[in-house]
């Protein structure tokens, strides 16, 4: 009599993290990783430590930006029973990053709901500014490094193409990302007002990442009397600055910059402040009225809050500027159906493979039984049939190839049909008819 047998679990994605929704910058600083840190988390995954806690992690890529850190895991499947926050903790505890410190404000997101966030966050409805095209660059790269620490596997790199693919679509195909506005943009345009105009200012951009270079591409495009360059690299400084026609300074000298500037663009990988209030009261003392704006898109900040409290100083974080984007969004917001409907669209296409992915073991399988059997049986007819031809030998076993290939045509687009969660069973009765081993699926 035959028994069901429900299809093994496939691994499951999940999305645990805490983003500018969640949480404001001086709790998301706590849990800032370093392009150093993150490597360190991906080799940990990519040569599988051995670990009780990270037994069952298979994949992980890591998003972190000034906005949001992202943990995107792949799991041994484990049912429906879903991660717990208790053991999304301990998971991430596993690879040496302490998310008590932010206990009340993390998220966990699994499956369809994972994917669903990846693609709004990968096609600019997830930003601080509407349809911010950064992202995409940087969904790329923390691809790339989790595929160079052989931590991406295939249930995440199918995640992540469609978020790419998703977040690719929406720009292409809608206005989510016209009129262009960045954070940094925002943050430029709110210093302007601030100082009336830009015009014979001193702007200083300390660090040359790719938030400080967003800021570049808007500042080169106004009439600015004078732009000084820092970074903690000097020689990036130096030959940036040469290109532009621009200043360079250390980051030693950064007191002394900070006495002649009106606006100072701050955007490096600093783990700690790289200017505290006392530097930046120095460096008020004797300028009389003059106004310093002061831009912190760090996180962690690369200026001392408390700074925000020496006379004449306007301190901006990447918080503030949520608040500054206004009228010129207008646009891509009567976008955001559209963008909608090609989530969905993209959404539907990636849960159609994940389901088809958990009866792609069966069906290898079956067809690695069948190929023996084939093989077997040629072998053994050309035992009897010693006399054939070599060109007659290659034709049976060419027939024999399109017969088994012909045979399990149809089963093979039923069971992929039948991984679906709404018939799941009819694996068990191919198990049993063809009396496969049992095996887990992936």
């Amino acid at each position: 009599m035959l028994t069901f047998v429900p299809l093994m679990p496939s691994s499951e994605t999940y999305c645990i993290g805490i983003n500018h929704h969640a949480a404001p910058v001086h709790i998301r600083e706590k849990v800032a990783l370093t392009t150093a840190e993150q490597q360190q988390l991906l080799s940990c995954v990519g040569q599988g430590d051995g670990s009780t806690v990270n037994a069952g992690m298979q994949g992980l890529v890591v998003v972190a930006t000034c906005n949001r850190v992202e943990f995107y895991v792949s799991r041994n499947g484990n049912g429906d029973a879903g991660l717990s926050r208790d053991e999304a903790v301990a998971l991430i505890a596993g690879l040496g990053v302490d998310l008590g410190p932010v206990a009340d404000h993390f998220f966990v997101l699994g499956g369809e709901e994972a994917a669903r966030h990846l693609g709004r966050v990968a096609a600019g409805l997830d930003a601080v500014v509407l349809g911010e095209a950064q992202i995409l660059g940087q969904l790329d790269a923390a691809i790339a490094l989790s595929r160079q620490h052989g931590a991406l596997d295939a249930h995440l790199e199918a995640l992540m193409q469609y978020g790419l693919k998703a977040g690719r679509r929406s720009r292409a195909e809608t206005g989510i990302g016209r009129n262009p506005v960045s954070v940094s943009s925002v943050g430029i345009r709110l210093a302007e007002r601030v100082l009336g105009t830009l015009d014979d200012r001193t702007v200083v951009v300390l660090g040359l990442g790719d938030t400080g270079q967003l800021a570049l591409k808007v500042l080169r495009g106004m009439q600015i009397g004078r732009l000084v360059l820092i970074n903690r690299t000097p020689e990036t400084a130096v030959r940036q600055a040469a290109e532009l026609g621009a200043e360079s300074a250390s980051v030693m000298g950064l007191p002394d910059v900070l006495a002649d500037a009106d606006l100072v663009f701050s955007a490096t990988g600093c783990p700690y402040p790289m200017m505290n209030r006392d530097m930046i009261a120095r460096a008020m003392a004797g300028r009389s009225d003059r106004v310093l704006v002061l831009l912190d898109m760090a996180v962690p900040h690369d200026v001392e809050p408390e700074a925000a409290g020496v006379p004449g100083v306007k301190l901006f974080d990447v918080d503030a500027l949520e608040s500054e984007v206004t009228v010129s969004l207008e646009k891509r917001k009567r976008a955001i159906p559209d963008v909608e409907r090609i989530l969905d669209d993209e959404l539907a296409r990636f849960l159609v493979w994940r389901s088809q992915r958990r009866a792609e073991p069966l069906i290898s399988e079956l067809r690695q039984q069948a190929e023996a059997i084939r093989q077997q049986e040629v072998a053994r007819f050309t035992r009897r049939m010693s006399d054939l031809e070599p060109e007659v030998q290659e034709q049976v076993d060419r027939f024999s190839q399109a017969l088994v290939q012909k045979l399990l045509h149809h089963p093979t687009m039923q069971l992929r049909e039948g991984a679906r969660e709404s018939a799941p069973d009819v694996t068990g009765v191919v198990r049993q008819l063809f009396q496969l081993d049992m095996r887990s699926g992936t």
